[in-house]
């Protein structure tokens, strides 16, 4: 079984395809990365800008059909804080549905936190994650099998 999820960050857009074991636990299949600067010139307004747009939504749908492509049973497009904290979000958000014909899911700061730690956590039973992004950042760490977010 293969799934991809497709990350809308501040900088960047990222592919990771990823490929079930059988101890239920994934391995990546195929990871990309494209900058495209969401983020560029947002200011104070907090509006995302067109151009950057543009850039961000043609990476999402080259993402989306190399996903096809290998077969992905699930593709999931998420964003972060760029777009999350953008006053125009719905706006953005629209464009890239109808470019690619599928919903973006915003993650709220703790799920995008919880994002970060397991996907560099991997198989380690201890781990302290600091995820310094474009717009944000998150410390995530484990204490006695519990998940503390900051």
């Amino acid at each position: 079984m293969r799934k991809a999820v497709i990350d809308i960050g501040t900088n960047s857009v990222r592919l990771l395809v990823g490929e079930k074991r059988e101890n239920h636990l994934w391995d990546p299949y195929y990871v990309d990365l494209a900058l495209t600067r969401l983020g560029e010139n947002v200011g104070a307004e907090q509006m995302i800008k067109a151009e950057p747009l543009k850039r961000t939504a043609e990476a999402v749908v080259d993402f989306k059909n190399k996903a096809e492509e290998l077969k992905s049973d699930h593709i999931l497009i998420t964003a972060t804080s760029a777009v999350r904290e953008a006053k125009n979000q719905r706006e953005v958000c629209d464009y890239i549905k109808n470019l690619c014909r599928q919903e973006v899911v915003i993650l709220s700061g703790e799920e995008e936190a919880c994002a970060s730690f397991y996907g560099a956590k991997g198989d380690t039973k201890n781990a302290v994650v600091l995820d310094i992004g474009g717009g944000s950042t998150e410390l995530v760490t484990e204490i006695r099998g519990e998940i503390v977010a900051k």
